[in-house]
């Protein structure tokens, strides 16, 4: 099997796609003092990339006797960080007795995993209930976003791989400061929120879809696209808190994927106590 590298120009080009301007992808002394590393990392949405190429193929060809809903759910957890200029492999399994796949991002040489994922049989649609209010996905703009995806990460040609970067990255630009507001960190611009006043990293990651959006080739949208956004769970005491957020795509007609990630915020300073939804 051939390493998987992230290089410095595929962490230019994710930050390009997607606004997301964290020291620790590109500046060493940033990445030594907030995760002890002696180099750049990886974004994790980045580094997840094969994980969810591999769950993609693991998805069966059409819905089974046993699963007829074909729903399915993809969850990840970012275990340590993706060194950049590091090679890595993916390692999966098939469990048959519950339908699960498991994929992980493993180190080549040390064979440490890094990042670790399965996908199961979901329980339910991904029907984004109570999400109000929902935001338009301007169609020209998003064409222009696929356009770029589709350029910097050729191999990844599933659509649902594209609807999942495009919502993290719409959050990230849109959203991001509300989060921060609403756990009282006093940030003024998105660009500080990743330039040393916080430490803000992803460490888990879901994707709740259909098989048959799993299965989908990759292809613009053809209509215009909303997503919808649950009220944050935000937990944590003191200078380290925890955010998850719950965000679902739809089309005119249902909705697409609900996506749900996992931020871990470390602060410089102590903060107040934020307690459970």
């Amino acid at each position: 099997m051939t390493p998987i590298v992230f290089d410095a120009q595929a962490l230019r080009a994710w930050t390009d796609f997607s606004g997301d301007r964290n020291p620790v992808h590109f500046d060493p002394a940033a990445a030594r003092q907030l995760l002890g590393t002696e180099t750049v990392v990886a974004h994790g949405m980045l580094a997840m990339l094969p994980l969810k190429n591999a769950i993609a193929q693991a998805i069966p060809v059409k819905p089974s006797a046993r699963h007829p809903a074909d729903h399915w759910h993809w969850q990840a957890l970012l275990r340590r960080p993706v060194l950049c200029d590091t090679a890595y492999t993916v390692h999966t399994s098939h469990r048959p007795a519950d339908d699960m796949v498991t994929a992980s991002l493993d180190s080549l040489a040390e064979g440490v995993r890094h990042i670790t994922s399965r996908v199961v049989p979901a329980t339910t649609a991904p029907l984004g209930r109570g999400h109000r209010p929902r935001f338009p996905l301007e169609a020209e703009r998003v064409a222009t976003q696929h356009q770029q995806f589709h350029s910097a990460f050729p191999g990844y040609a599933k659509r649902w791989i594209f609807y999942d970067a495009l919502l993290f990255a719409r959050y990230l630009e849109h959203h991001l400061l509300d989060l921060l507001a609403a756990m009282h960190i006093p940030i003024r611009q998105p660009r500080e929120a990743m330039a040393g006043e916080i430490a803000l990293l992803q460490i888990g990651h879901a994707v709740t879809a259909s098989g048959t959006m799993l299965r989908a080739p990759d292809a613009a949208p053809a209509e215009t696209l909303h997503y919808s956004l649950a009220q944050p769970c935000i937990t944590g005491t003191g200078d380290t808190r925890y955010a998850t957020i719950q965000t679902t795509l739809h089309d005119s007609r249902r909705p697409l994927l609900a996506q749900e990630i996992t931020l871990m915020i470390q602060t410089r300073s102590p903060a107040p106590t934020i307690h459970p939804h």
